[in-house]
């Protein structure tokens, strides 16, 4: 409850259905999985002081992407997130909302809610939206692609702008997934 909380998550039992854990040492672990639904990846959650805090994969494993150990192939919706927390925190917000005649409403009812024709992914980082996000283009054959990348602040070297890293990963995503064959 205590992680959930530092995470800004409303319930704690979406860290259990995210397969989010604590090592025997105490560290948070999140894994990242492959379009198959394979662990191959542990993204350590490190905290470093100071309100800095970082997800960590194995060296080696490469970047793989989180929730498709949730993902169901019949849904036609993909919200694509970066990062897990905002993934299973808009995953909750779906799980327990509907659309109703006067708007939003909040249910119980999964299967009546946003989630029941939607799947909820997350890459790792911006800077997997590369090379690495090719091998998941197979997730989103034939989807409706919702890319929720970080609203981050612009930057300038040397005077230079130079567009915001979520700005930039979104717009890669979207360019890859439009040239994708499927």
């Amino acid at each position: 409850k205590d992680f959930a909380n530092d995470r800004t998550l409303l319930n704690a039992d979406s860290l259990v259905h995210w397969e989010v854990c604590q090592s025997p040492s105490g560290q948070w672990l999140v894994p990242g999985y492959d379009c198959e639904g394979n662990v191959r990846q542990l993204y350590k959650y490190i905290d470093f002081g100071q309100g800095k805090r970082r997800l960590l994969g194995t060296p080696t494993l490469g970047h793989h992407v989180h929730g498709v150990n949730l993902f169901d192939k019949d849904k036609n919706i993909v919200y694509l997130c970066e990062g897990p927390w905002d993934a299973i925190a808009l995953w909750e917000a779906l799980r327990f909302t509907k659309e109703g005649e006067d708007g939003y409403q909040a249910t119980g009812a999964p299967s009546a809610s946003l989630l029941a024709d939607s799947n909820v992914l997350a890459v790792p980082g911006c800077g997997s939206v590369g090379r690495p996000f090719m091998k998941w283009l197979p997730l989103f054959a034939d989807k409706d692609v919702l890319l929720c990348f970080d609203n981050d602040y612009p930057k300038s070297v040397r005077g230079k702008p130079i567009p915001p890293s979520g700005f930039a990963a979104a717009k890669r995503a979207a360019g890859l997934l439009m040239g994708s064959e499927r």
